[in-house]
């Protein structure tokens, strides 16, 4: 049976920031990226932003990763024709 107390993340980078998206969000890899688990104590809620694109605050080790809302991120951007 599968810990519900824990997450399996795709943690990336854009610039010196860091990001991670739920693994069941993401489609394809293209180059290898480390798949975390993360604990659900090592989240942390974030004050409403606005736009609901960040769900969480991810602290790995000295590291903090912003963990996306992939519904949240994709609002607002137009379908693809």
């Amino acid at each position: 049976m599968p810990d519900l107390s824990s997450r399996q993340l795709v943690v990336f980078s854009l610039g010196s920031e860091e990001y991670a998206l739920p693994v069941g969000a993401v489609h394809e890899i293209i180059r290898f990226t480390e798949v975390l688990t993360v604990s659900s104590a090592q989240l942390e809620a974030v004050p409403v932003s606005g736009d609901g694109a960040v769900e969480a605050i991810a602290r790995i080790g000295d590291r903090l990763v912003l963990l996306l809302d992939p519904e949240g991120v994709l609002a607002g951007t137009p379908a693809a024709a």
